[in-house]
């Protein structure tokens, strides 16, 4: 009988199929390892990528904002260039201090050494390259290119717009974009309040309105300049001047304006008051006075009542008498102010005087009339009368103002002492009456000789002085003041 082979059933790989396995596994696992490290360089690769461009990107968005920024041409006028480190891009704030962490290569992060290289077409200004300098090829040009970036901060209080009796002004000055500090000694800063030249903040007190000015130089070329105008600051007490008043000669009362102004805030006119002045007419104080109350143009107007003094109006306002509103903490006082307005007040009353001349004359007595005043002008209600008689005669005289005055004079006749003709056989003159023939009628006159008819050793001519009845009677009318003798005649006289 033919024994049956018998099998024994097998557990587990054979050696071969385990090493089969192994090997099979070890290349799954060598590509999956090899896929991945792939990958992960792949993207790390990306990863770096991307930090550049972003670098590049920010430098473009840097460049457009910074417009104005130094620019260099090549040496063939082609374009013109800058280099911006990362630390430019730091203190400029377009990235903090992490950036430093992103890496650009394996086993390189980003530098605040690094440079980017720009270029840009001299006219346009278009951006013709930007590139992030990882292998130093732009060093040698970088290295001249790079220029800092000024900037001057002002700080006041209180603020520009507030008005004060003064401002702290603090002037802070900033460096941007400078690469190597080592040439922070070639910088000074300057301003006009002050002659340090190396603090780079800087503080004063301004009590005046006017221009500060600021900049930063290196090597004695200005890279920046700023200014600052100080417009609000009020450190002057009220002004007082006069309005529009009627000028000159004046009596009893004068309405005077006065005008109250402030440069700035504006002016407490509740602390302006008749207290506050002095009026004086001549020297002598005046105290009847009275202020009205201001409007809003700040015109107050001054009454000065005066009927015992003369002379020129003073007004004086002592000083820190009239104050500024206040606002913001501003209260200034006024400066001593004297005004002295055209007005000159005049109580005193003119002189008057009437004067006689002509005096024993028959045609009467004339009287001149006149008046003086301090003001140098008055009128007179007759200042000449002439052919006088007896009586009293009264004058009126005004000054300018209206004072007046009188005064009066008074005319009395007299007779006159008597004159004594020569008549009968002498003449009543020393001309002959004429040589015509004589009538039966009076010859007549010549000049003041009275003649009649007669004979004179028989002949009829013109006689002198007929008769001594008839020379009387003509004697009589003319006076003649060369007559001695018989006629007696009297004249009325006035003085």
């Amino acid at each position: 009988m033919k024994k049956e082979k018998t099998y024994k059933k097998r557990k587990g790989f054979t050696l071969v199929e385990l090493l089969a396995t192994i090997t099979v596994l070890s290349l799954v696992v060598g590509f999956v390892i090899y896929s991945a490290i792939n990958y992960i360089n792949d993207s790390k690769e990306k990863t770096y990528l991307v930090n550049i461009n972003n670098v590049e990107s920010i430098v473009e968005e840097y460049l457009i904002e910074n417009s104005n920024r130094l620019f260099y041409l090549n040496s063939n006028n082609e374009y013109e260039y800058q280099c911006v480190t990362i630390k430019n891009l730091i203190d400029m704030d377009y990235f903090d201090n992490d950036i430093t962490k992103s890496e650009i290569r394996k086993d390189r992060f980003i530098s605040i050494d690094d440079y980017v290289y720009i270029e840009r077409d001299i006219k346009t200004k278009s951006i013709l390259k930007v590139d992030y300098d990882i292998d130093g090829n732009y060093s040698s040009i970088c290295d001249n290119a790079v220029e800092a970036i000024g900037d001057i901060v002002f700080d006041v209080n209180p603020d520009l717009d507030v008005w004060s009796r003064e401002k702290e002004v603090t002037v802070t000055y900033i460096l941007k974009n400078l690469n190597d500090y080592n040439e922070l000694k070639n910088y000074t800063y300057n301003w006009s309040e002050s002659n340090d030249s190396k603090d780079t903040k800087k503080t004063v007190v301004i009590n005046s309105n006017r221009v500060i000015t600021a900049n930063i130089e290196k090597i004695g070329t200005s890279i920046i300049n700023k200014s600052l105008v100080i417009e609000k600051i009020d450190n002057q007490g009220p002004t007082v001047s006069l309005g529009n008043y009627t000028s000159g000669y004046v009596k009893d009362k004068i309405v005077i304006p006065l005008i109250i102004n402030d440069n700035a805030s504006g002016v407490d006119y509740n602390s302006f008051t008749t207290s506050d002045i002095i009026v004086t007419v001549g020297g002598k104080n005046v105290n009847d006075i009275s202020l009205s109350k201001c409007n809003s143009s700040g015109i107050c107007n001054l009454t000065i009542n005066n009927k015992n003094y003369d002379g020129n109006v003073v007004i004086t306002i002592n000083e820190n008498l009239v104050f500024d509103r206040v606002i913001d903490e501003v209260k200034n006082g006024n400066s001593k102010i004297v005004l002295k307005p055209n007005v000159i007040f005049d109580n005193i009353k003119p002189t008057c005087s009437a004067t006689k001349s002509n005096v024993g004359s028959e045609s009467g007595v004339t009287i001149t009339v006149t008046c003086s005043d301090n003001s140098g002008k008055c009128n007179v209600s007759s200042s000449r009368q002439t052919n006088v008689k007896n009586g009293t005669y009264n004058y009126t005289v005004t000054d300018k103002v209206g004072n007046t005055n009188s005064c009066s004079v008074t005319v009395n006749s007299y007779s006159c002492n008597p004159y004594q003709y020569a008549c009968g056989s002498y003449a009543c003159g020393t001309y002959p009456c004429g040589s015509y023939a004589c009538g039966s009628y009076v010859c007549g006159t010549s000049g003041s000789y009275a003649c009649a008819c007669g004979t004179y050793n028989g002949v009829y001519m013109c006689m002198r002085c007929y008769s001594p009845l008839y020379c009387t009677s003509y004697c009589t009318s003319y006076c003649p003041s060369y007559c001695t003798a018989y006629c007696t005649a009297y004249k009325t006289c006035y003085n």
